[in-house]
């Protein structure tokens, strides 16, 4: 969500707020609740989320995008990160619904009935999508709209609309699973697509570091071997052979023939460490887009971790304003997941 677009809805949600006549009850008489951090968190929150399932920069991984192996789990992860989207917009628009109609000037009844009008418009829909697996049926949903529409306030209108609430949470809870496993699935495909693509400067990688290990071992048995240690020329002779040309075997080294390995050794490991850096540079894009694929797939694991606490903490922000709560500090619920997303994630 662009940040204008952002501050024109929390200007508009403080300007419902503002608006409202000072003697006007918003759910029942006396009652005049701050809905300020309800509407406000529930928006940066939501758009926190949507930014972690936005378009992120990819710089490494273009390549990867059209892989005909990759094409079909793509697809299938971005419809789901698509519904996330939209059952996300879905509660940011039903809590700027609530605010507006608690600053309005209708009666109790009025606002009951054309909240029950908005969540009609807004869920109606969903029972016609494939994806969604709602777990209340048509019919419970339509007596719960009937049943608002009979209210005589807006907070015994939330109350009856809280199991529409729940359904949605709980509906959130189950796709983000679904997401998760997708996301792991994902990123396993295209460390493997990684892999493939690098797999002949990655197994010359491996040439290198053996031969290095090889030769760091030489090295030892030489300078043990120059100690008098007569088992370890022998396996020197065993282990390396190359690397004695020359020389005859079972004979103790002569300090020049000592000083001759060395330098031989030395020379190898110059060759090797030129040859290493020549395989470095071209592994180089291996790293980024290994790099890139962990960023990209931490963003995606914090976006769907916290649009499942925004779910959970919207119902129950829900619920203590369908009970009647006022006070808000109790019923900013948002505010304190904020601050604990904050801290945690």
């Amino acid at each position: 969500m662009p940040e204008r677009t952002r501050f024109m809805i929390v200007i508009l949600a403080l300007v419902l707020i503002g608006a409202a006549l000072p003697g006007c009850s918003m759910f029942k008489a006396q009652t005049r609740p701050n809905l300020t951090p309800f509407a406000t968190h529930i928006i940066a929150m939501s758009e926190d989320i949507q930014y972690g399932f936005s378009e992120e920069p990819v710089v490494w991984l273009n390549r990867y995008k059209n892989d005909p192996d990759l094409a079909p789990l793509l697809k299938e992860y971005q419809t789901a990160v698509n519904v996330t989207r939209r059952i996300l917009r879905g509660i940011v628009a039903y809590s700027i619904e609530v605010v507006t109609l608690a600053q309005s000037r209708a009666t109790g009844a009025e606002r009951a009935k054309a909240l029950s009008n908005y969540l009609n418009e807004l869920m109606g829909p969903a029972f016609n999508i494939e994806d969604v697996d709602l777990h209340i049926t048509q019919a419970a949903f339509d007596s719960i709209v009937v049943d608002m529409r009979g209210q005589n306030s807006l907070v015994d209108g939330l109350n009856s609309a809280q199991p529409v609430a729940d359904e949605i949470a709980r509906l959130v809870g189950e796709h983000i699973a679904q997401t998760e496993l997708l996301l792991y699935q994902l990123n396993a495909a295209i460390t493997a697509a990684i892999d493939r693509e690098h797999a002949p400067q990655l197994r010359f990688a491996e040439i290198i570091s053996h031969t290095h290990t090889q030769a760091l071992h030489s090295l030892e048995l030489i300078l043990r071997g120059a100690g008098g240690d007569g088992s370890a020329l022998e396996e020197l002779w065993e282990t390396d052979p190359v690397l004695l040309r020359g020389f005859k075997r079972g004979k103790p080294l002569t300090a020049d023939q000592e000083q001759v390995l060395v330098e031989r050794a030395l020379v190898r490991f110059e060759r090797i460490d030129a040859v290493r850096q020549s395989v470095a540079e071209e592994l180089e894009s291996y790293k980024e887009e290994v790099l890139e694929l962990h960023r990209l797939t931490m963003e995606a694991q914090k976006a769907v971790r916290r649009a499942r606490v925004t779910a959970l903490a919207w119902a129950q922000a829900h619920r203590k304003l369908a009970s009647g709560v006022t006070d808000p500090a109790k019923i900013d619920m948002m505010g304190i997941t904020t601050k604990l997303l904050g801290g945690v994630l």
